[in-house]
């Protein structure tokens, strides 16, 4: 995570800048006014995309992202911000989107654009690969800068879904791996608004309410309060509706919800970057309020203790490389 709050008050504006200069695809922060500058920055990449979340109080001022022949090697990538703050423009392809907090924009890389902030900036971003949409390149150019308002009913499922992909994408990079083609059917639902296409509106919809269930289930397998009715409340249908979407899924709710939990535990009690995490708070992080019933699930699961299991990988990780038996790790991030 970036953040300005080690950075003498003086320098946080020049810092910035910097920052800025240094993207992926390089921007121009341009500020007019900079008092009681704060600012925090953070994403995650998966292998549908990068999710990013960044908020910065105390300035006003604007960002350019200029692109010219020179710049051949830019992808051709469409974002969809979410709107936090409602004090962020977003100008592109002779439009500029001036939308409400929950309201959704789209950008691209085809042209150059600019984002205007009056005192408060906060916004979520998904950014996936134009050939990934099914949309065609020029076609894109139509979608640009134009507010997709929360009010409509099909949006504001979009930007809840949007909104809990990049929290919890953020919060649990682990869970990215989740994400990939419920995210992409959802910005395709998105770009089906736009457009006015209920073809491919429709057709992206029927595709993704199982995909988006299971998705919206991995996510918050931290929350100890997942139940049927939360998912189902998420998705604004029955619970019986739920149950029968989970059934074409071959899902039965709570085992997929125990043996995930569990399977998400193993994977943190063998990463020796959480050596030094306690395995009451890897518990919690995987959804157990209790450590006992956290220690009798995940030994009816895998036949050991939490701390058996620990043991058994750092004394694999110990062994020289010629006698370890070792399986591919999971390195999305």
């Amino acid at each position: 995570m970036f953040t300005l709050d080690e950075v003498p008050a003086a320098d946080r504006a020049a810092v910035l800048e910097d920052a800025f200069r240094s993207y992926a695809l390089p921007l121009r922060l341009r500020l007019s006014r900079a008092e009681r500058l704060r600012a925090e920055f953070d994403r995650v990449v998966g292998d549908f995309g990068v999710v990013e979340s960044f908020r910065v109080d105390g300035a006003t001022g604007h960002v350019v992202r200029d692109v010219s022949t020179r710049d051949s090697a830019i992808p051709e990538l469409v974002t969809v911000h979410l709107e936090r703050s409602g004090h962020v423009q977003l100008e592109q392809d002779g439009r500029r989107a001036a939308p409400r907090p929950g309201d959704l924009v789209i950008s691209t890389t085809a042209s150059p654009f600019t984002t205007y902030q009056d005192r408060v900036g906060a916004q979520r971003t998904i950014t996936i690969a134009a050939a990934d949409v099914g949309v065609g390149w020029n076609r894109l150019r139509g979608v640009t800068a134009r507010v997709l308002s929360a009010r409509d009913p099909r949006i504001r499922i979009a930007s809840h879904y949007l909104d809990e992909t990049a929290r919890t994408a953020l919060e649990h990079p682990d869970a990215v791996a989740a994400l990939g083609r419920a995210t992409l059917e959802i910005v395709k639902v998105v770009l089906g608004v736009v457009l006015d296409d209920e073809n491919g509106l429709r057709s992206a919809a029927a595709l993704t309410l199982g995909e988006r269930v299971v998705c919206f289930i991995d996510l918050n397998l931290a929350d100890p309060g997942l139940d049927a009715a939360t998912v189902a409340r998420a998705h604004d249908i029955s619970v019986r509706y739920l149950y029968v979407v989970l059934a074409q899924q071959g899902i039965g709710l709570g085992d997929y919800i125990r043996a995930n939990r569990i399977r998400r535990a193993q994977r943190m009690l063998a990463d020796p970057a959480l050596a030094g995490l306690a395995i009451s708070t890897i518990a919690q992080r995987c959804g157990f309020t209790d450590h006992s019933a956290f220690s009798r699930t995940f030994r009816g699961v895998t036949g050991t203790s939490p701390r058996e299991w620990r043991e058994e990988r750092v004394h694999e990780s110990a062994r020289p490389v010629h006698a370890q038996h070792t399986t591919p790790r999971d390195t999305t991030t």
